[in-house]
């Protein structure tokens, strides 16, 4: 492999998005995206710059489910902000897994 050098370094965290989920007793509840993507791009752009300056390359796994009714409301959000956002972000790298399935 020569030169060749590869790491790997995971970070855990919610989608970078507005959005409030109330529960009660540790169930989850209703979810609810409070600021449309045109009002989330500022911070979104923001906290992966942050991320990239770090880690130079972000390879970003979206695990929300498709098969509940929040959780892929909140998943076809990011993707949005994701598509609205790659052409100033070339660091980011996106995909979807469902591992529920």
């Amino acid at each position: 492999m020569g030169d060749l050098v590869f790491t790997h370094l995971q970070i855990r965290g919610s989608v970078p998005a507005f959005f409030a989920q109330t529960g009660i007793n540790g169930i989850a509840g209703e979810m609810v995206i409070e600021r449309t993507a045109d009002l989330t791009r500022g911070s979104f752009k923001k906290h992966f710059d942050m991320l990239s300056q770090i880690y130079k390359r972000i390879f970003s796994v979206n695990l929300l489910s498709e098969k509940k009714s929040d959780e892929k409301q909140l998943s076809n959000f990011y993707e949005e902000l994701v598509d609205a956002n790659t052409h100033d972000m070339q660091y980011l790298r996106y995909q979807f897994y469902d591992f529920h399935e």
